[in-house]
């Protein structure tokens, strides 16, 4: 909302309307399917894509008698955009689950002077530009309850992707004139959040079971309380550019991976912060008063990162199967008795074959060796 080329004249005090957002958008998709088939798949995806502007300015040659004039773009309420992807799967053979969830927020809060505007004002008033953003970032990709079972191969991947790009800024934009202000004051001020989860899980009671997992989190925060550049201003009272910003970012990457045979967890869990806080002055400024240029910053991250890989209990030794000691005893022993017997087909019988060999087990002090892969 914006006043272009007007003259207003206001019983005291004046303030410009000043619009605010709260939002809550979400999208979520479920998808499960449990079978008795052969080979199932399941796959969802989730995606809010967001593009916000925000803003309160005077522009063009206006002229305002009035007391004190408010430009504001206000955040009194929390905006939050979300999306949530939940997945599982069940098959007595092969199953295949999926999750994506993509969360891309855009959004800009403007409060200003407009580009090349001539701002009059008469009486003295103050003027006070201010803008306002608070904002939360969810983006969940999960599996349902139980996570995904299968017989033979059970496979599980969950994507989650957070993207937020804010502008919040207080400004005299370039070559803008502003004449007749007492004191002047520009305020941005910005609260940001951001969470990001992934978590998949795959279970394979009689092979292979593979878990990819992958959480991404990006913030891109400006915010700024500027005089653009300019002839120069002058104002008979007090003058304050003032920026602040408050970021914090959790990202969360959970693979769970049972599988008899071969199992293989991977969890990614990456944090991007790029945020700038900034008050300044392109042009002169001439003030009867006392001048301030404030700006602070606190950005937080948050990266974690887990993957386990159980494998069949039967590799403890301490009962029979298919295990990994299994399957190395098992070997071992058709070597043994093949040697054995190609060498007593040519009249030798010292082949020692592998009787004696004692190979350790294939374990940690977790138990049966699997694999799994975290990175944060």
């Amino acid at each position: 909302m914006g006043l272009d080329a007007t003259t207003v004249g206001l019983r005291p005090p004046c303030v410009t309307p000043n619009p605010t957002a709260p939002s809550d958008e979400r999208t979520r998709r479920k998808s499960t399917y449990r079978s008795r088939e052969t080979v199932q798949t399941t796959g969802t995806s989730s995606i809010n894509i967001v593009d916000r502007n925000n803003q309160a300015y005077l522009g063009g040659a206006t002229a305002i008698t009035a007391g004190p004039i408010t430009v504001q773009v206000l955040a009194t309420t929390p905006s939050s955009f979300s999306a949530v992807a939940t997945s599982g799967f069940g098959s007595s053979d092969v199953g295949i689950a999926g999750s994506l969830a993509i969360n891309v927020v855009v959004d800009n809060d403007n409060a200003y002077v407009a580009n090349g505007a001539t701002l009059t004002l008469t009486g003295s008033p103050d003027l006070t530009i201010e803008a306002d953003s608070n904002i939360t970032h969810i983006a969940t990709a999960i599996p349902s309850s139980g996570g995904g079972d299968a017989g033979s191969v059970g496979v599980g991947a969950s994507i989650a992707i957070n993207y937020g790009e804010n502008a919040t800024a207080a400004y005299v934009d370039n070559s803008a004139a502003v004449a007749g202000a007492n004191n002047l004051t520009m305020t941005a001020s910005s609260q940001q959040a951001m969470y990001t989860t992934a978590q998949n899980g795959a279970a394979s009671g009689g092979g292979v079971a593979v878990t990819p997992v992958i959480a991404i989190s990006v913030a891109d925060n400006n915010v700024y309380a500027k005089l653009g550049t300019g002839a120069g201003v002058t104002i008979g009272g007090a003058f304050k550019a003032q920026s602040s910003l408050t970021d914090s970012l959790q990202t969360t990457a959970t693979g769970n991976t049972k599988a008899s045979n071969v199992g293989v967890g991977v969890s990614i869990a990456i944090s991007i912060v790029n945020d700038s806080s900034q008050a300044t002055t392109g042009q002169n400024l001439i003030a009867g008063g006392a001048a301030a240029f404030l700006s602070t910053i606190i950005s937080g991250s948050e990266s974690n990162a887990s993957a386990s890989s159980a494998g069949d209990s039967s590799g403890d030794g301490n009962s029979s199967g298919d295990g990994v000691d299994s399957q190395t005893s098992n070997q071992k022993s058709v070597a043994d008795s093949t040697a054995k017997t190609d060498e007593s087909k040519v009249g030798n019988t010292k082949t020692k074959g592998a009787g004696n060999d004692t190979s350790p087990k294939a374990q940690s002090s977790g138990g049966s060796v699997n694999v799994a892969g975290a990175v944060a």
